[in-house]
């Protein structure tokens, strides 16, 4: 034997980590518009690695090699299903062939059966990646290996025992713990992908409806320095000033307060009543005088020290 078994599954497993790149930059990025074609290069891809994995073998005797190119099938048809397994395999199947040796073709056996195995048990449970049931995902690696031991029938008869005594251990203990960790890895990154898409929809949900709001809605950070975070389109129409203004002068909030208001704003932030809804005179740009009604949510860190306030400031002129 002219690889150990652990030096062998570390250097696949390794190899293996490319699988998670693939999920997470291609496969989730392009989920709305997984075409034929882009279903095809996948397939082109998988077959890559799979041949670095069979470049980077466990070696029993000369012509018998093994690598885990059984997880990463496995693998392949739980996640991405048909198209890009067949491919992957069929092409992996024949570099094994033209490898050749006296396990060609237990390999070629291993090959076919482990696409097989995944692909129908995700055919015949569609809910195992859309639910993320990790224990069943270990169920179809442990059937997919228990048949690779089975395939040992396909190697010559003087290799069968010595073959089955010296690789079922890490084929039936390692290889289904190997596809769970993977498979796993997958599903944190599917979930941080749906992380993502929930985030987007909440901003997009937060412009609409700040960028259609009658009343100026701000977020004026008071910590590590003063300034606006935000302020919506209304204060453009409210105050004269477009939110640009308001980014560009911290303190443009404090100038807009009428002169004879200013000691009631002094005092509002001594007493720190930010939760308490404030009555103030607004000088517009154009020299207007304005009263506003202005509700606050006051943000601490976790040392408990004010860091920003959230508000609401409405035009009350009219009332």
């Amino acid at each position: 034997m002219q690889n150990p078994a652990y030096i062998g599954i570390v250097e696949n497993a390794a190899i293996l980590i490319a699988i998670a790149v693939i999920y997470d930059f291609i496969w989730l990025k392009f989920e709305r518009r997984r075409k034929f074609i882009l279903q095809l290069l996948l397939g082109f891809l998988i077959t890559a690695i799979g041949i670095i994995l069979m470049r980077s073998p466990w070696i029993y005797v000369d012509g018998i090699v093994f690598d885990t190119r059984s997880v990463l099938l496995t693998i392949s048809g739980l996640f991405f299903g048909g198209v890009t397994t067949i491919i992957a395999t069929g092409l992996i199947a024949l570099y094994r062939l033209y490898l050749g040796g006296g396990g060609v073709l237990m390999g070629i056996a291993v090959i076919l059966s482990a696409s097989t195995v995944s692909l129908l048990w995700r055919k015949l449970r569609p809910h195992i990646i859309k639910e993320k049931r990790i224990g069943e995902v270990y169920l179809v690696a442990l059937a997919v290996h228990v048949v690779m031991i089975a395939c040992i029938i396909f190697l010559p008869k003087e290799n069968r025992l010595p073959t089955l005594l010296t690789i079922w251990w890490p084929v039936i203990v390692i290889y289904p713990t190997a596809t769970m960790l993977i498979a796993y890895l997958l599903f944190k990154r599917d979930e941080n992908w749906e992380n993502k898409e929930k985030v987007k929809e909440s901003e997009r949900r937060f412009r609409l409806f700040t960028e259609h709001a009658s009343d100026i809605i701000f977020v004026y950070r008071l910590k590590p320095q003063y300034g606006f975070d935000y302020v919506s389109p209304s204060a453009t129409r409210i105050t004269g000033y477009t939110p640009e203004e308001h980014y560009a002068d911290p303190n443009l909030g404090f100038k807009l307060v009428h002169p004879d208001d200013k000691p009631l704003l002094e005092s509002f932030f001594a007493g720190k009543n930010f939760d308490k809804p404030i009555t103030l005179r607004w000088k517009k740009k154009d020299g207007t005088v304005i009263w506003t009604e202005q509700h606050n949510v006051p943000i601490y860190d976790e040392n408990g020290e004010l860091t920003a306030i959230h508000g609401i400031a409405r035009d009350i002129t009219q009332r």
